[in-house]
């Protein structure tokens, strides 16, 4: 009678414990996916930071192209330091919102793949394979190994393997990325669609604003350009010693 109690017992164990795992494992597979927020929220940011990285290249722009017409500098600096403040500051949520969904994320993914390798174990885990699984090893052997003793001394050889080379990183043009915002800023208008507390010099027609835009980018451009001709043409002057030259002057 005993043996028949014990065995009701265990069958009725059996059924709460597979009942509890199937509700765990409901609401596991129930949660919303990290992964695809994590998407969904990388494209939203980068946009976000692009149209604002647009309004500091802007902004810096009107700044230098005032400053040499001789216009008063308080308001381009005021928009300027504006525009570099918010880019500041979304840069910095943005960075510290990616931090908390990458481990949140992480641990997601580590729940789900520790209770799918449990879902294809016996209903006992010893404890060196869940710490093997955790620690990504193998785990050891089920049998003690025996000592196995060598005469002698073995020698090993160990061969140092050349450093590795890696190639140096072709460097972007100078201002290039600055160039494209100042460009694509004049384009698609993203001053007018992010709210980003900035005000023209101007309240003018949309036509004129365009024309304003494709005339700020034409002087950034006109204005680099001749920067990198100057360069060209110091560096064409400077005139090194050949060795005919330094011969000649020790003798």
């Amino acid at each position: 009678m005993d043996d028949d109690h014990d065995r009701e017992q265990e069958r009725f164990s059996d059924h709460w414990l597979k009942k509890w795992e199937d509700q765990c494992l409901e609401e596991l597979e129930n949660e919303s996916n990290m992964d695809d927020q994590i998407q969904a929220e990388r494209e939203e940011s980068s946009q976000k930071l692009w149209h604002s990285f647009q309004n500091a290249a802007t902004a810096l722009a009107q700044l230098y192209k005032d400053r040499s017409h001789g216009f008063s500098m308080w308001m381009p600096f005021q928009n300027a330091a504006g525009s570099v403040t918010v880019l500041y500051k979304e840069s910095a949520d943005n960075m510290k919102r990616w931090f908390d969904l990458g481990i949140q994320c992480g641990q997601q993914r580590k729940t789900r793949d520790i209770v799918a390798w449990a879902k294809k174990r016996r209903r006992h885990i010893r404890r060196e394979d869940l710490i093997a699984f955790l620690s990504g090893k193998n785990p050891p052997p089920r049998h003690r190994p025996s000592p196995t003793r060598s005469r002698g001394t073995s020698h090993m050889n160990f061969t140092e393997c050349p450093p590795a080379v890696i190639p140096p990183a072709e460097p972007e043009p100078d201002l290039q990325t600055f160039r494209e915002a100042l460009a694509l800023q004049g384009l698609n208008g993203a001053m007018s669609n992010v709210n980003m507390g900035y005000m023209p010099h101007s309240q003018g027609s949309p036509v004129r604003n365009r024309s304003s835009m494709e005339e700020l980018n034409i002087f950034i451009l006109d204005e680099l350009s001749r920067h990198n001709d100057r360069k060209r043409t110091s560096s064409g002057d400077v005139i090194m010693d050949s060795p005919t030259r330094k011969r000649s002057r020790l003798l």
